[in-house]
């Protein structure tokens, strides 16, 4: 059955254009400014992004030695519209199963209790995202019109986790602990009107 959309409500990203360079692991720390777009992100090292917001247009490549820390972020993926009128391709997401990524959704704003969203104008698309023993995440992942393959570790720390796909895949030693306050800010918990069991 077809559960209701708990992020139905949130507006389409704003159009995004003359977006910034890829950020890569040459990016200086200052260069990574949120409220901006980027066309990608390709990293394989440790690098801190800001509270706030990025538009992300282009692949977000997160390698092996990957080591982000993000507090108070939501990562959107979007399209770019160029100065000829046409639009970018909706971005992938590819990250390594080895790379350590510590998210936590902002407390307040359009986007709070959301960690990433991906536009839902986008086609049907797959992604996976790939979680280590290392890993944190708070916050939602909002992936409307996606197929959305969450790879996790038992060991990964998930205080408060939500995950909002089309269609929603489990894979790999996945183990989701949830302890949300109903009542606070940012990540929140949310109840399930209907369940369905797929074999």
């Amino acid at each position: 059955l077809k559960q209701e959309d708990p992020f139905g409500d949130l507006a389409d990203p704003p159009e995004q254009k003359d977006c910034l360079g890829q950020i890569t692991d040459s990016t200086p720390a200052a260069s990574i400014v949120p409220g901006k777009c980027y066309r990608g992100v390709d990293v394989d090292k440790a690098m801190t992004f800001p509270a706030g917001t990025y538009y992300i247009t282009g692949t977000f490549h997160l390698n092996s030695k990957a080591n982000i820390t993000a507090e108070g972020v939501t990562f959107v993926f979007t399209q770019e519209t160029y100065s000829n009128g046409t639009k970018s391709a909706y971005p992938a997401i590819s990250i390594n199963g080895s790379a350590t990524i510590n998210l936590t959704a902002p407390e307040s704003g359009p986007y709070e209790g959301i960690v990433m969203y991906y536009d839902g104008r986008a086609p049907a698309s797959g992604h996976t995202i790939n979680g280590n023993s290392f890993s944190a995440f708070e916050g939602a992942f909002y992936f409307p019109t996606q197929n959305l393959t969450f790879n996790g570790n038992a060991e990964m720390e998930t205080s408060c986790i939500q995950l909002v796909a089309f269609h929603l895949t489990f894979e790999g030693h996945t183990e989701i602990n949830n302890e949300c306050d109903a009542d606070g800010d940012g990540a929140q918990a949310f109840d399930a009107e209907w369940v369905r069991l797929v074999k």
